[in-house]
């Protein structure tokens, strides 16, 4: 099966864009070369070299690094609810704290985690069903430029004391994609 070519994943973006025509894949280009550099759309050995780079940042070590900051992030939500006198566990809890996690691996300031959040879930709605359109697609890209000037600006900003495990192995189009399925499928 691993073999099989009817089972690759390269190709699987040009398949759902051949609905567009010349003109609308210009209008939508960012979306369809960010979608491109996903990993879950390469084959090995491009998926190989992305995966490795992307799981570096999951490596136990790097993961016990970031406990102390999890089970602080886990307690303030606790807080908040029972601040509130009631506790939602999805609403509350299970939706918001993976997305604070990935932010947390990405060096994401706290402040963000809000907005991540809701690109995450736009993403995750918009990448969860086909593209129905020219303008869901248009919407999804405006979603990905967004995501992208954020991440751009986001990596160039960070001090290079800070933990950045798999930052350097990637190009900036790769690592701006990955770190967008990171996030919109990351706590789905």
């Amino acid at each position: 099966v691993l073999n099989d070519t009817r089972f690759a994943a390269a190709g699987r973006v040009d398949s759902v864009m051949n609905r567009f025509s010349k003109e609308e894949l210009t209008k939508i280009a960012l979306l369809r070369e960010t979608l491109n550099h996903w990993v879950i759309f390469a084959d090995a050995p491009e998926h190989t070299r992305l995966r490795n780079g992307i799981n570096k940042a999951f490596l136990p070590a790097v993961v016990a690094r970031l406990r102390p900051r999890i089970q602080k992030l886990t307690n303030d939500l606790l807080h908040a609810a029972e601040a509130k006198g009631e506790l939602d566990v999805i609403g509350d809890v299970a939706g918001p704290l993976p997305v604070m996690v990935i932010g947390e691996m990405l060096s994401v300031p706290p402040e963000d985690f809000p907005r991540l959040k809701i690109w995450s879930d736009t993403l995750a709605a918009i990448i969860g069903r086909p593209l129905r359109n020219i303008e869901h697609a248009l919407a999804a890209q405006e979603r990905v430029r967004q995501m992208t000037d954020y991440f751009i600006s986001h990596f160039q900003k960070l001090n290079t004391s800070e933990p950045k495990e798999f930052l350097s192995d990637l190009s900036e189009a790769e690592l701006t994609a990955n770190c967008m399925l990171l996030i919109s499928a990351g706590h789905e």
